[in-house]
């Protein structure tokens, strides 16, 4: 279960893209507090590697442009501020920042947030990612559960979509991406 910093003062994304942090863990901000999760499991790795290679065809095959990244820092909210690292993100190029490159974090929502659930996960923290990725304009979640084999899709207003391993995972957040959830678990 990852854990807020005890007693720690609260912290700006700027402040925050300069902390040290141990290497052992991934540091993300909440509401101005560090909370340290532990470094995934092998599994964990595959599926975020799977990810973000099906959506860098999918951008690639159709000339989409814009961005498919992992681990990458989004200011989601301000005053107290959350920076969040999805598992995988895209980001289209219509919405993609001018500096998107340079060093720093990236001062928006991604279209699209892909979280891979570790044991370490609860529900309710991975609730509370949801809830920030579609505060702050991200157009869809994905929430892969490998013990269960499944994929939820969460999207602004809408009631969340569980797919298991036999269903295909399309989203219009992602217009024409198409794959085979067997594909992504390798069954």
């Amino acid at each position: 279960m990852s854990t807020p910093a005890a007693a720690e003062p609260l912290l700006t994304a700027e402040e925050f893209e300069r902390f040290q942090g141990e290497d052992e863990y991934i540091l993300e901000l909440v509401a101005g507090t560090v909370v340290r999760e532990r470094a995934p499991a092998p599994l964990h790795g595959r599926l975020q590697a799977q990810m973000a290679h099906l959506l860098l065809q999918w951008v690639e095959e159709r000339n989409r442009g814009g961005a498919v990244v992992t681990h990458t820092g989004f200011v989601l909210r301000r005053n107290p501020d959350t920076v969040r690292l999805p598992d995988v993100a895209h980001v289209s190029a219509e919405r993609m920042p001018e500096s998107a490159w340079a060093r720093g974090l990236w001062q928006m929502g991604p279209d699209l947030a892909v979280e891979v659930t570790s044991p370490s996960n609860t529900w309710t923290e991975i609730q509370r990612k949801v809830d920030d990725y579609l505060g702050a304009g991200t157009l869809a979640v994905w929430v892969v559960d490998p013990p269960t084999r499944t994929v939820t899709v969460y999207r602004p207003g809408a009631e969340a979509r569980r797919l298991d391993a036999a269903a295909e995972l399309a989203d219009d957040a992602v217009p024409g991406f198409r794959v085979p959830l067997a594909r992504l678990f390798g069954v």
